[in-house]
């Protein structure tokens, strides 16, 4: 139970979140825009629906691998943000960066059911 409470902070605190609280940094350093920083924020919601589209075919059974690779996806997400990188591959990792987020909410929801059998 507390493993999934776990993937569901690293998804979604990180992988949805963390992005809000360093983007008035990056557009203070010049890293972005206003505009760029809107298309990033767009692309992670998108990636969020895409996210949530193909997790509608995730199973109970298979839950503890999805919620181990979008930990893990996460993870990689924010650590290539940390790499000085164009707008377009910024954009671009926040849209797999929301793909990850989804995937880790709907797979730990899948395995918390499934360890409380319901």
């Amino acid at each position: 139970m507390t493993v999934a409470a776990v993937i569901l902070a690293i998804g979604m605190g990180f992988g949805r979140f963390a992005f809000t609280a360093i983007y008035p940094q990056m557009v203070e350093e010049g890293v972005l825009s206003l505009r760029e920083g809107s298309l990033a924020a767009s692309a992670n919601y998108a990636g969020y629906l895409l996210g949530a589209i193909l997790a509608m075919r995730a199973r109970a059974r298979g839950a503890h691998r999805l919620c181990l690779w979008s930990a893990a996806g996460t993870a990689l997400c924010l650590g290539v943000l940390a790499v000085p990188m164009p707008v377009w591959l910024i954009v671009a990792v926040r849209g797999v960066a929301g793909v990850f987020s989804a995937l880790a909410m709907v797979a730990a929801s899948l395995w918390l059911l499934e360890q409380r059998r319901q």
